[in-house]
């Protein structure tokens, strides 16, 4: 099973702060792929992705569920 590193969460956190969170892991070498999903003003699902098709996407989610379930 794929090792799921967690970043340091926060309620609280606004969203350039989660963002930057992840761009520090970045800078460290410490994340090959990433998936970014938000809401826009309007409510609307916003999605980005690196290197990443549906089906790779779909299961980095579903390892995600795996482990937000696990706890």
């Amino acid at each position: 099973m794929t090792k799921i590193v967690d970043l340091p969460a926060s309620n609280n956190y606004t969203v350039m702060q989660a963002l930057d969170s992840a761009k520090k892991m970045v800078e460290s070498d410490n994340l090959a792929d990433v998936l970014i999903l938000g809401y826009d003003a309007e409510g609307c699902l916003i999605t980005r992705s690196s290197k990443m098709d549906k089906q790779a996407a779909l299961w980095m989610i579903e390892q995600a569920k795996i482990w937000v379930l696990s706890e």
